[in-house]
């Protein structure tokens, strides 16, 4: 049984084919704005999710709040854990720093590091090629990306004494904990990435898994 009727396959096809002909003519610029849209839709996710769910909270809680009242068997004090959480505002310069990220950084970063990393392990026997990818792309590649986004984070918000500090204490605070999360998603991405997947859509099929990490990641920080 299909699951995409053959229109939408159709037009999959034809996306994927335009995109393989932008990478052979301009792979940078092709991979960089891929990131940019992947990056951007993210975090505009990752922020509907969070007003979304400051908002149903606080729907429940005013709720519990209203059936308190009416039934008059809480204190005052009681009252209290029934208020309302904030409700974060839209933020479009977070949105389109994140896009930016993608344009400007991890675009390109991928893009250099998925042509070095076969370089790195060409001569080592074939059993041991795949192993020793993925244990550097994660052990190497990711802690690397994660500093480039806690400095690009800071170099877009605060001024240059105070942006060295603070990328300091993001990773002393956030890289081992967020590289240690990341492992449950991309060492069976990056599996299939590096069995299954050719070179040149590397940086794409990271982009669309990187849609959830990045919903994730833009809740997070």
């Amino acid at each position: 049984m299909d699951l995409l009727p053959t229109e939408w396959k159709n037009k999959v096809l034809v996306a994927l084919m335009n995109y393989m002909s932008a990478v052979q003519q301009n792979p940078l610029r092709t991979k960089a704005l891929t990131a940019a849209v992947c990056n951007l839709t993210s975090n505009i996710t990752g922020q509907a999710i969070c007003i979304a769910q400051a908002t149903s909270k606080n729907r429940y809680l005013e709720a519990k709040r209203k059936e308190a009242e009416q039934e008059k068997i809480l204190s005052q004090e009681q009252m209290k854990q029934f208020q309302s959480v904030p409700v974060p505002k839209f933020d479009v310069v977070r949105a389109v720093k994140f896009g930016f990220f993608g344009l400007i950084v991890s675009g390109p970063f991928f893009h250099f590091w998925y042509q070095i990393l076969p370089k790195l392990v060409e001569r080592l026997s074939s059993s041991y090629k795949l192993t020793a990818q993925i244990a550097l792309d994660r052990l190497v590649a990711t802690p690397v990306f994660f500093l480039l986004f806690y400095t690009w984070n800071a170099i877009t918000t605060k001024p240059m004494p105070e942006w060295v500090e603070t990328v300091q204490k993001e990773a002393d605070s956030k890289l081992a904990t967020t590289v240690a999360r990341s492992l449950f998603l991309w060492i069976p991405a990056q599996y299939y990435n590096f069995t299954s997947v050719p070179i040149q859509f590397r940086v794409l099929y990271g982009n669309l898994i990187s849609l959830l990490w990045n919903i994730y990641f833009s809740i997070t920080n």
